[in-house]
Formats: structure tokens, C-alpha cells, sequence
């Protein structure tokens, strides 16, 4: 697993439009050539296009349920035609009465790719080390490669499962990373994450609050980061007692089960996932 580093690199977040996939449509030549068309048989994906060329003599592309004709025209001549339906179609040469066939079949689906982590929208404490994972499906082909980004920025490029990554010493800013997944017929398919890095404020704790039968504190956090709240009868033999998400900078915490005699809390901040 290879790292990189990327220390005091702030980015606006990109999101990679210029990713999204798309199936080109092909466009496949038939030379009309003396008394055949060269190749006989072609087979295509919807919305490609067949486009025949009179190399000699007078002939026409015709088919044989009418779907198109090109007339009959001599040496020079090109006539193209496009298929969006799949199926079989005969054709011949009204002249000569030689015949080909055009075979149309669904268009190849790109590959499916999912960056399996960070979570979207997860907040991490810097500097962060974040492993990026992706997982990847292709019905129709094989996957080629994988390549990593943060905004715009091409990290790895890796051609073999499990794809992952592993970014070191984010700084604190936003980060969008993103998983582009490319087949051995050149279809390609995205995803990405949006991330949060923050700077942990100093954690402190209050003035501790006495209630009949509990113990309470509120202590300092930083939102979407998660801390651990622990006890102590005797030192040091902590024992974690409440684990925490923080949803704002101050925390209030109450041990429903505080001890009758003396006891020790402290709060540490979580390490990142």
C-alpha cells in the first residue's frame, strides 16, 4: 500500500463532472467492392452507424424490410445509416442481388465504481491520515484501472483488486477525493466523497456539576470528531464509560452510575478511522 504525501495542501472542493461516463457511438465502414459488400457481416452497439463505400461499379445498400436504401449510385458514392434498435438486418444490392447484414446489439454498459471509504461527509482530526477504498463492478468487460484524485489532482493510478490508497498528513480544509474506473473497452464511471479535516480545539473541562446520584462535566470538542469519555477508581486503571460524537464545542457528559466514593475522569479525543 503506497502513501503519499499531501502536508499543508488546502483545495477547494471539485466535483468531477468531467468524469461522468459516456459510450461513444462508432461509426463502422462497408466497402461496396465489384459484386459484394466487404465485410459481408458487421456487427454494432445502438446508435452506431454503418456507413457504406461504392469503391466500384453501380450498386445500393437496400434492406430487406425497407428500414433504409440508399439508391442505386456508381464508383464514389457514401451513404451512412444509424441503428437504434437492436436486432438482426439483412441487406442487399437491388442491382446485383449480393447480400450482407448488420448485427445490432445493446450498448456496453461502463463499469460501476464506489469509494467504499472515507464516509461521505466524515470529519477527521489533522493531520490525517485517510485510506481511500473502492470496489468496482463491470458487466460487459474487465476493469483496466482505478485512479485516485483529490479535486483535480491525479494520486495513483492501480490496475489490480483490492484498489486502495492510502493519503498522509492532510491538513485541516476540505478534501473531495474521487475513484475513476476504467474497463478494457475504454468505458469509464466515477464516484466521489466529499471530506472534512479539522484542527481539534484545546479540550478542557468545566467546573464539575453535583447531582443527587450522578457526576457531570461538559468539556470542549470539536464538532463531527469523537472522544471517549473515562473513569477511575484507583490509578491508573482507566475504564472508557462513554464514547462521543460530538455535535458541538461544548459536551456535557452525566455518569448516571458515579461511584460513592472518590473517582477520576478524563476525556481523550478519538484517533481518526
Amino acid at each position: 500500500m503506497k502513501h503519499r504525501n499531501l502536508r499543508g495542501k488546502i483545495q477547494a472542493v471539485l466535483l468531477f463532472a468531467g468524469f461522468c461516463h459516456t459510450a461513444w457511438a462508432a461509426n463502422v465502414s462497408v466497402n461496396i467492392i465489384d459484386f459484394a459488400f466487404v465485410p459481408q457481416s458487421v456487427t454494432v452497439n445502438v446508435n452506431d452507424t454503418v456507413t457504406w463505400d461504392w469503391v466500384s461499379d453501380a450498386h445500393s445498400s437496400t434492406a430487406d424490410d425497407g428500414l433504409w436504401d440508399s439508391g442505386v449510385f456508381d464508383t464514389g458514392y457514401v451513404y451512412s445509416y444509424t441503428f437504434t434498435s437492436t436486432g438482426d438486418y439483412p441487406y442487399y444490392c437491388i442491382v446485383h442481388g449480393f447480400t450482407g447484414d448488420v448485427s445490432v446489439q445493446p450498448p456496453a454498459n461502463p463499469p460501476t465504481v464506489t469509494l467504499t471509504n472515507p464516509p461521505a461527509n466524515a470529519t477527521f482530526s489533522a493531520p490525517a491520515n485517510i485510506q481511500l477504498a473502492a470496489a468496482t463492478v463491470d458487466t460487459n468487460a474487465a476493469v483496466a484501472s482505478v485512479q485516485f484524485y483529490e479535486g483535480s489532482n491525479l494520486l495513483e493510478t492501480q490496475t489490480n483488486s483490492p484498489y486502495s490508497f492510502v493519503v498522509s498528513n492532510l491538513a485541516a480544509g476540505p478534501y473531495t477525493f474521487s475513484a475513476v474506473a476504467t474497463d478494457t473497452n475504454g468505458l469509464s464511471g466515477t464516484n466521489s466523497v466529499s471530506i472534512q479535516v479539522v484542527t481539534p480545539i484545546p479540550m478542557s473541562i468545566s467546573a464539575p456539576l453535583l447531582t443527587p446520584g450522578s457526576f457531570q462535566f461538559s468539556y470542549g470538542a470539536s464538532p463531527g470528531l469523537t472522544y471517549v469519555v473515562q473513569r477511575a477508581v484507583t490509578l491508573p486503571n482507566w475504564i472508557p464509560i462513554d464514547t462521543n460524537l460530538a455535535a458541538s464545542e461544548s459536551v456535557l457528559f452525566q455518569d448516571a452510575s458515579a461511584p460513592s466514593n472518590a473517582a477520576y475522569y478524563r476525556v481523550q479525543l478519538m484517533p481518526n478511522p
